[in-house]
């Protein structure tokens, strides 16, 4: 009675196993139907909802065309687009490698970090071991520059360029940077930096306190054209109005006047001479005819 009874539940469970296996089948059928026969409706909301559209893929297919022209800020703007209709790790694999073309191996070393990190669409083996030697080709031009700012708060700005740090650290592609660390009530402080490419560099900088304009000393103030003007108009009246305080003025005068004085006494002392003497003075005076 036993064997009997495990026999039947053998069946019941070989039965269950068949119809699921059915069900599934059923399915699988179903859909290769769908996709045979063609229901683009369905297709295109399966493919929607993967974020894989008619638009995303028009521009992946842009993208690559100018990737191959080497066209490749073209190609940049054309991935872009489609990683902002659908994100996921082929697009910015994608992006990853048009910035590498570009020479922005910073950005690229992000772009390729993230499409390896990345869940969605993710890379295939052979796609991975292509962007890990990318990226050790990346790491080559640029270098890993440790900022140690104060205080911490400081805006950085590298060739004009205001730049976002990721934990205090920055990468830079070889070449001559200028670094700028900003702060309101702070002294703007100015770093060069010569980055050859595959090493680590350590930035130490603190901003100092910003200095107080200083007043300028009474009567050092810079004048305005209407007040220089009537400055120098007041100081002529002045000059004109004490003319005769000068001494100078009573000295000449007095030199004039003494001259005057001298001569009219020489000329009386001659007239008396001649009258004395009897001599004529020179002067015939004729009576009118």
């Amino acid at each position: 009675m036993l064997l009997g009874q495990a026999n039947q539940a053998n069946q019941a469970n070989r039965t269950n196993r068949n119809e699921r296996v059915g069900t599934v089948a059923a399915l699988v059928a179903a859909i290769v139907a769908i996709h045979l026969t063609g229901s683009p409706q369905l297709v295109a909301r399966v493919r929607a909802a993967d974020g894989d559209t008619q638009e995303y893929r028009e521009a992946v297919r842009l993208g690559l065309a100018e990737y191959d022209g080497q066209n490749y800020l073209e190609a940049r703007a054309q991935f872009l687009r489609a990683h902002e209709i659908f994100p996921n790790a082929r697009t910015l694999r994608a992006l990853g490698l048009a910035e590498f073309a570009l020479h922005n191996y910073p950005i690229a070393i992000g772009r390729l970090e993230g499409s390896l990190a990345s869940n969605v669409r993710p890379l295939d083996p052979d796609l991975r071991r292509s962007v890990t030697d990318t990226l050790a080709t990346a790491r080559h031009y640029v270098d890993r520059v440790v900022l140690q700012v104060e205080p911490r708060s400081a805006s950085v700005w590298v060739d004009g360029l205001p730049m976002t740090l990721t934990d205090g650290v920055l990468l830079l592609s070889v070449g001559d940077h200028m670094l700028e660390f900003r702060m309101p009530a702070r002294q703007t402080e100015y770093r060069r930096l010569i980055v050859q490419g595959g090493a680590a560099q350590v930035v130490e900088v603190t901003l100092a306190p910003a200095l107080l304009p200083q007043a300028a000393p009474r009567g050092t103030e810079p004048l305005d054209q209407h007040t220089a003007s009537s400055t120098s108009a007041t100081r002529a009246r002045h000059a004109e109005a004490r003319w005769y305080q000068s001494p100078w003025f009573w000295a000449a005068l007095g030199v004039v006047v003494a001259g005057g004085v001298a001569g009219t006494v020489v000329a009386l002392t001659s007239g008396s001479s001649d009258k004395q003497t009897g001599q004529a003075s020179g002067v015939v005076l004729t009576a009118p005819p």
